[in-house]
């Protein structure tokens, strides 16, 4: 809770518009505005020493209410003009792997040119930028063929605020993903209702305090059977949802979403998915785990504990589908979101 303010006692809550008491428990005051809120109107953004309210978040996070490219352009920017940016060079960024062989389980490998040229060709694979309508020609057609399926992740930063849009953009594909995972929910239980047409949902709150939360939206069309696996999850604090997806022609495969809030502890989210790939190696299952990590893959080599990151996935036979950024501001590009598989032969778009 924010510190007392002398300057007043009676103040008005900025999103309801009531009065709040200086004796009001519930009451947050914003670090950034100073604004006070009542904490059952505001999903506040929590850090270790601050409290943030979701109108400074959009400024300094300008990317949450992107409708088109100008948008887009204006929230690089902060203006519209693009001429500062260099969309050339932003599209030639490209995340290169070279493999350190710290893992102990390389280290005693016989065979490491062949791990060698495994890696090489599958991230030789670049990821592209697509704008809407693009996506209908890499989107396949509905399908039960589980290590077919077309799959999104999107971060949603407050699925009640932003749905209708998301869902207004996902009905002009013709052909849609399969399997949606979501970041960043802030769905207040499990059962909230937040719908989209032709999906059901399985979502997971964060506990406890605002914001976070994880879920997957699946496509009814396909009637694809699937039990929880809430087993992987305990292997690690963080926000994580798993599913295993039932198949009679193909082994089952595992579907995971994950959230992990910035400035987490990579050493222990790398140890926490230690064990959570060996359970599913050993149970030789295709996986793919979409998220948010918050790990900027872009600084693996300057970075060892991101190395180590990735070095773990690669010990698993993980490997990243998207090596292009994801997170763009006019002063940095980072790649922070991703999707990790253990299947080989899917050519990433």
């Amino acid at each position: 809770m924010a510190p007392k303010d002398n300057n007043y006692s009676i103040v008005f809550c900025r999103a309801c518009k009531k009065k709040m008491q200086y004796t009001d428990s519930s009451r947050v005051r914003c670090d950034i505005c100073c604004q006070w809120r009542h904490l059952r109107c505001t999903p506040f953004t929590t850090t270790n020493v601050s409290s943030i309210c979701p109108s400074c978040v959009d400024e300094i996070f300008p990317f949450c209410y992107i409708q088109d490219d100008v948008d887009y352009n204006a929230a690089i920017l902060g203006h519209r003009n693009s001429s500062k940016i260099d969309f050339s060079l932003l599209n030639s960024l490209k995340l290169k792997l070279s493999h350190s062989y710290v893992s102990p389980n390389l280290l005693h490998d016989d065979d490491i040119d062949a791990v060698i040229n495994y890696y090489n060709v599958l991230l030789n694979c670049l990821s592209e930028y697509y704008e809407l309508p693009a996506l209908e020609k890499i989107i396949t057609s509905p399908s039960q063929e589980a290590l077919l399926l077309p799959l999104m992740h999107i971060n949603a930063r407050s699925l009640s605020r932003n749905i209708d849009a998301f869902a207004t953009e996902l009905s002009l594909l013709t052909n849609k993903p399969s399997v949606i995972a979501v970041t960043e929910t802030w769905a207040q239980t499990d059962n909230d209702s937040l719908p989209i047409p032709g999906y059901t949902s399985l979502l997971k709150a964060r506990k406890n305090r605002p914001g976070g939360g994880v879920g997957l939206y699946i496509q009814d069309i396909l009637n694809l059977k699937y039990k929880l696996r809430p087993d992987l999850s305990e292997y690690t604090p963080f926000e994580s949802l798993f599913i295993q997806l039932m198949n009679n022609k193909y082994k089952n495969i595992i579907l995971g979403v994950v959230y992990i809030p910035p400035d987490s502890d990579v050493t222990k989210f790398t140890k926490d998915m230690d064990q959570i790939l060996s359970v599913i190696t050993k149970e030789h299952r295709p996986c793919y785990l979409l998220g948010d990590y918050n790990i900027n893959l872009l600084k693996h080599d300057k970075h060892i504990h991101t190395q180590h990151f990735t070095d773990m996935l690669m010990t698993f036979g993980f490997y990243p589908l998207i090596n292009k950024p994801t997170r763009i501001t006019e002063y940095s590009a980072n790649l922070i979101d991703n999707i990790f598989t253990n299947v080989q032969y899917i050519i990433s778009k």
